[in-house]
């Protein structure tokens, strides 16, 4: 019981931590603090008492502003329980005697929180949360050492606990007490024990909890309740998720299982609204970054727990495909961006997603390659420049997918085999993206511009990886092969070389410097050494004389400016 009420007060102490800034203000202070704001010194101004990050030192100043306060309150739940238990020991009081004393108790401090809350902002927060710790105590000693009552009555204990302390954070604008409740009703199931043991009672109490905590973060926009709920119910599905890998041997009946599709349908769709909502409503937070970001995460726990595996990829698509079209049609009538640029990435990462359940190995390359390729397109017709921008970034997926590609040893049974498919995919939607950017934003200076290029070059060193494994199947020997490569290789690095200094373009520049780097280096460390002397007279003649020509063309131009 003693290591219960440490942690019951710690919990307490932890969530007032979390979320106000210093308690250490003093009385002052107070108004700054009902406000949601208070005054800095140095310039006057009013700063939001919210949503600033604590450290160390706060931690410990928060502890010393009224230390003796914080040290009596947890003296006194010790007190309090150590006198129950004697109490107990000499059947002082029997256990309906000793279970309502525990009530009242705690009722009483709650009480006496709140009042203290009207004068004192610090000493009202640490005594409300002393008492709802104390009454939890009481609710779970009635229920599993004396099982006095059934666990709906437990739970209804529980509930009204958890309304009371947000009843009290609502009206003294103090989100360090919501935390605390939806802390309060979050544990529950857990305290009582038995109100988890079916999935229609356990969700179907989550899902008024949830309701609850949405409706006070909509009127009091405290936007961290919902990223805070949608960690809570994770905790709680956590199993389903990974089902049979996490944790084996659990075995759904048929009427489970639809409940537990039921409420993940439920609760991914009541998230998503919620979310909308509040990004349309007002700017965009950290708060609603995080809360996405876990909704997408939540939804995809879902689909990998409850999912059959053949239906994974389409129930991935169909997800995406609502909450970019839910989001769209919003950001058609209230024309608030917001909502937009975030599920528009939450909805890529699901498609991205749909393509790895579906596919595997070079198909899955090709895949994100035409998903990497009209994305950023289809975004710049439908939405907007800085969006498509953004998702051009999926190009790293099928670089990074396409490695094992690269390095394949089945280049040696053939061309036509799935690798030289992948890497011509991932080539053609390096081409294709990058010159269709580049034909849209002529202006040099303009971002898209220039990200284009790096798309361009990038798919011009698949090409020229292609041009080398291609060469290597058709010309044999090896070594004519490699000459026929390197003499591409040098054409190609001079024009953009060239091109790069007649214009004053660094990226085209050190892009025809690297290729030339790679022909003269491969030629003085491998060739020189591999080759037959008369394809190596050839390949050094004709390397040279480009080379050469290079200067005098360039020089020419130079001149002709």
């Amino acid at each position: 019981m003693e290591i219960l009420a440490l942690i019951s007060f710690g919990l307490s102490i932890y969530a007032i931590l979390r979320v106000n800034r210093l308690e250490s203000y003093l009385k002052e202070k107070f108004d700054g603090e009902i406000k949601g704001e208070v005054v800095n010194q140095k310039t006057g101004e009013a700063e939001p008492v919210f949503g600033k990050k604590e450290s160390t030192a706060n931690i410990f100043s928060w502890f010393a502003h009224e230390w003796p306060l914080k040290t009596g309150a947890l003296l006194i739940l010790l007190g309090f329980i150590w006198l129950v238990t004697y109490a107990f020991l000499n059947n002082w009081v029997g256990p309906l005697g000793r279970i309502t004393f525990g009530f009242l108790s705690g009722s009483a401090i709650l009480y006496l929180g709140e009042k203290r809350l009207k004068t004192v902002s610090s000493q009202g927060i640490t005594m409300t949360g002393l008492g709802a710790a104390v009454i939890m105590i009481t609710v779970y000693a009635a229920q599993h050492v004396y099982s006095m009552f059934p666990a709906p009555i437990a739970l209804l204990f529980t509930s009204l606990t958890m309304m009371m302390t947000a009843a009290v954070s609502l009206k003294y604008k103090v989100r360090s007490l919501a935390i605390f409740s939806l802390a309060i009703g979050g544990l529950a199931p857990l305290l009582i024990g038995r109100a988890g043991e079916g999935i229609l009672g356990l969700y179907g109490y989550l899902l008024a909890v949830t309701a609850g905590v949405i409706w006070l973060a909509g009127y009091s926009r405290w936007k961290i309740l919902i990223f805070l709920s949608m960690v809570t119910i994770s905790f709680y599905s956590f199993s389903y998720f990974f089902p049979g890998r996490i944790f084996p041997g659990s075995i759904l009946l048929p009427q489970e299982f639809f409940y537990l599709k039921f409420f993940a349908v439920t609760f991914s769709s009541l998230y998503f609204f919620t979310i909308l909502l509040s990004v349309v409503s007002r700017k965009v937070e950290v708060p609603d970054l995080l809360a996405a970001a876990a909704h997408g995460l939540f939804t995809v726990g879902w689909i990998n727990g409850i999912v059959l595996p053949e239906y994974k990829s389409a129930v991935t698509l169909l997800a995406a495909a609502f909450y970019l079209g839910a989001t769209y049609l919003v950001f058609l009538r209230t024309k608030v961006k917001n909502a937009l640029f975030l599920y528009t990435f939450i909805s890529v990462f699901l498609l991205t997603l749909a393509a790895v359940f579906e596919f595997q190995g070079p198909v899955l390359v090709i895949a994100l390659s035409v998903e990497a390729a009209l994305l950023p397109i289809a975004a710049l017709a439908l939405l907007n420049q800085e969006i498509a921008g953004y998702l051009l970034a999926l190009f790293i997926l099928p670089s990074l997918f396409s490695v094992p590609s690269l390095f394949s040893g089945k280049w040696n049974l053939g061309l036509l085999q799935n690798d030289f498919y992948a890497l011509s995919g991932v080539t053609l939607a390096y081409l294709t993206s990058g010159f269709y950017f580049l034909g849209k934003f002529r202006q040099k200076d303009h971002s898209l511009h220039r990200a284009a290029i790096l798309v361009t070059i990038a798919g011009a060193y698949y090409a020229l990886f292609l041009i080398w494994k291609i060469n290597r199947v058709f010309f044999t020997p090896d070594y004519v092969a490699r000459m026929i490569s390197l003499l591409i290789y040098s054409l190609a690095g001079l024009y953009f070389y060239v091109k790069g200094e007649l214009e004053q373009r660094k990226i085209f520049y050190r892009f025809g410097m690297s290729v030339l780097i790679f022909v003269v280096a491969r030629l003085l460390i491998v060739e020189v050494w591999s080759m037959e002397i008369s394809y190596r007279i050839v390949t050094f003649f004709l390397t040279g004389l480009m080379f050469t020509g290079s200067v005098i063309l360039r020089k020419s131009k130079v001149t002709q400016k």
